[in-house]
């Protein structure tokens, strides 16, 4: 599935919190978190976190800035994500939620959820 426009709030001691419009790519055992066109930082991001247990796990891959030292867990607590993310030293605690509406890459992932693209007719 992905998201797209979603909100995700970081909060850090030293500043103000923030907020970062992103587009997030959700399967069996990856999230992503893609924050391609920052509106108050000048870096993008490419965040892949793999499924460790209950939670994700990941750091920045390289993205159009170059690769940054960036390292984050995230994890579902009710319909809210919360999460730590640590950039170049600097510790962050950040939330967001997904949107109702997503979109499937493609009709295979239907198929491989197990939902139909039409309801079910008796």
């Amino acid at each position: 599935m992905i998201y797209s426009n979603v909100s995700i709030t970081f909060l850090c001691a030293d500043d103000a919190p923030y907020s970062e419009q992103a587009s997030i790519r959700l399967t069996d055992t990856e999230m992503v978190i893609d924050i391609s066109a920052p509106s108050s930082q000048e870096r993008a991001y490419l965040v892949k976190g793999h499924l460790v247990n209950n939670f994700y796990a990941g750091q920045d891959d390289v993205t159009e800035s170059g690769p940054l030292d960036i390292v984050a867990r995230w994890a579902e607590l009710g319909d809210i994500w919360v999460g730590w993310w640590l950039e170049d030293g600097v510790e962050y605690l950040f939330s967001f939620r997904l949107p109702r509406n997503a979109v499937e890459p493609s009709e295979k992932a239907h198929r491989k959820s197990g939902r139909r693209l039409t309801p079910a007719r008796s």
